[in-house]
């Protein structure tokens, strides 16, 4: 497959080659008559290997999934599309006034830390 592969790479290029992850596509002729198959292996095609490893990177970070459909006549095992990250934000009261708590809790440890600071000063300060 790949020729300039580091050796300790080798095993994980031969794991993912033997899942013999897929893009797939339908196409069609301009008239829409005749329906076709389309299948793109990830990491066989040296014309291809950087996107296949560019897609396994996506894989393995998250962002894509890789799912095998088993029928009667055989098995594709193909990976997803992008997954856009969602955030969802709060507007709630409690999360509003739990942020206030803790501000004012930091707030008072520091007034007291402070305190406690100055009263030791004066006691350095009347021992010597």
């Amino acid at each position: 497959m790949m020729s300039s592969v580091r050796p300790w790479i080798q095993p994980t290029v031969d794991a993912i080659a033997a899942l013999n992850i897929s893009l797939m596509q339908f196409a069609s002729t301009v008239d829409g008559s005749n329906m076709t198959l389309l299948m793109q292996p990830l990491l066989s095609d040296p014309a291809f290997a950087f996107f296949g490893w560019v897609l396994a990177y996506d894989w393995v970070y998250g962002s894509r999934e890789v799912v095998s459909f088993e029928g009667d006549a055989g098995t594709l095992v193909l990976i997803s599309s992008a997954d856009s990250p969602s955030l969802s934000v709060s507007s709630s009261n409690v999360t509003k006034t739990a942020t206030r708590g803790i501000y004012y809790l930091v707030y008072y440890t520091s007034v007291v830390l402070a305190a406690i600071e100055g009263t030791q000063k004066v006691t350095w300060q009347i021992e010597n």
